[in-house]
This record gives C-alpha cells, structure tokens and sequence, in this order.
C-alpha cells in the first residue's frame, strides 16, 4: 500500500508548509480582487465645471382651475335668525287646555267559541326488515406458512477490500 506524501513522515511538514503557503496566496489574490473592485465602484465622477447653465425648464400652460364662489352669509337657517333677535318672554299663567269629554266604554262582545279541531292521527309507519348482522369483528387474519430459509449459494468473502485511494 501506498501511503499518502501528507501522512506522517520526513517530508510531512514541508508539503503542510507548501500547502498552507498555497492556501494564503490563493486568499490574498482573493482580497486584492475584491479591493481593487470595491475601489472601481466608489470611485467618484468628475465634477462638472460651473460654468454651465442650469437645463431649461419645461413650461406647461394649463387652465386654471374654478374656485368656489366666497359666501359672505352666514350659515345660519332663517328661523334661526329671526328667533337669536328676539328675546323670549316667559307666559304670566300657563293657559290650561281644554279637558277633553269622557268617551263612552265600548261594551265587550263575547267571542264564539272556537270550532273543535279534528286532530289527524299519524300513520304507524313499518320498520324496514334488516337482517342481523354475523358479528361485529373482523375475520382473523390469515397466516402464509413460509418455507425455511436456505443457506445462501454465494460465498461470504474472507478478506475486506483495501479502502479507496484519496487524491
């Protein structure tokens, strides 16, 4: 068996040393792509010299829109005006009214008595014939006799295989 160059021996810790050097090379070349991108993006435009004029601005002739007429009135109801100018005076007596006449009780006629209702008897209605049921439980389950089982006709192997090769 072969074994691999990073177990353990004399050249062990230089291919750990290589290793970890690849390992940092490869991470920095990582952060200097990431950085030099990072400083593309937050680059700032030029500025724009000053002396140039603002754009034009867009101008649009619209109608003007309809006001509301103003009322000058107030929003009072015209009852209401004329009540707020005059002050109320309080009656000296109090007029009472005239007592209405007594009406004559009208005299109470007797109801006839109700008609006798014929009651209507329901109708015995038959049962319908059901047959009894055999029982309520479920037939027992069948079991399947199985043959024995027989010894298996491919030999077991004697040795287990050497483990896969790593890259």
């Amino acid at each position: 068996m072969i074994a691999h160059p990073s177990a353990s021996g004399p050249g062990a810790d230089r291919h750990l040393w290589l290793r970890s050097l690849l390992w940092a090379l490869a991470a920095l070349a990582a952060l200097t792509g990431h950085l030099a991108a990072a400083f593309l993006v937050m680059r700032e435009p030029p500025a724009e010299p000053a002396d140039t004029p603002p754009p034009a601005a867009i101008m649009i002739d619209l109608a003007p829109a309809p006001a509301a007429p103003e009322d000058t009135e107030p929003e009072i109801a015209p009852d209401l005006q004329d009540a707020q100018g005059e002050p109320v005076e309080a009656p000296e007596k109090p007029v009472e009214p005239d007592p209405l006449p007594e009406q004559p009780v009208p005299e109470e006629v007797p109801e006839p008595p109700p008609a006798p209702v014929e009651e209507a008897m329901p109708e015995a209605v038959p049962e319908p014939a059901t047959e009894p049921a055999a029982s309520d439980e479920p037939p027992p389950p069948e079991t399947a006799e199985t043959a024995p089982a027989e010894a298996p006709a491919v030999p077991l192997p004697e040795m287990r295989p050497p483990p896969p090769r790593r890259l």
